[in-house]
């Protein structure tokens, strides 16, 4: 062996240089750390906007699919869904093309909305329909002219 590795002076620059070596390790992983923890949370934040991107989706596929497939004797329930139809149709179109570029704010909006269509769906699908027309008398309107001139 060689006396020089077995040397005070030796061991002394050894550990010397292995503590400027942890030293600079330690400031890299620091600044390892600085720049992809801000990274890994908005990447977290990334996912929970992805994960409301497909629920929304989700939902609109479902509810378009399940208005697909229903059917109504009363033709003005039918019409008022078939209006729903297609309302999806055109967010469908709106969806293709945008989905990808969605911010929080739009997707929660468009949940609101679906929401508010699975709502009406709902009372649709129990009989409740929004076109109640009211039948004009017009014999009566016609007597109170008559009356007045």
């Amino acid at each position: 062996m060689d006396r020089k590795l077995l040397s005070a002076n030796f061991k002394r620059d050894y550990v010397a240089f292995a503590a400027v070596v942890l030293f600079f390790l330690i400031i890299a992983g620091e600044v390892f750390i600085a720049f992809f923890i801000p990274m890994y949370v908005s990447n977290g934040s990334a996912l929970a906007v992805q994960e409301n991107r497909q629920r929304m989706v989700d939902s609109f596929d479902w509810m378009r699919n399940s208005i697909y497939r229903s059917s109504f004797k009363n033709d003005a329930v039918r019409e008022e869904v078939e209006l729903i139809y297609w309302n999806l149709n055109m967010l469908a179109d709106y969806l293709r093309d945008n989905v990808d570029t969605m911010t929080p704010d739009e997707i929660a909006d468009m949940q609101k909305d679906m929401d508010d269509m699975n709502r009406i769906y709902g009372q649709l699908s129990g009989g409740v329909y929004f076109n109640r027309g009211k039948k004009i008398q017009f014999n009566s309107a016609l007597d109170r002219l008559s009356g007045k001139l």
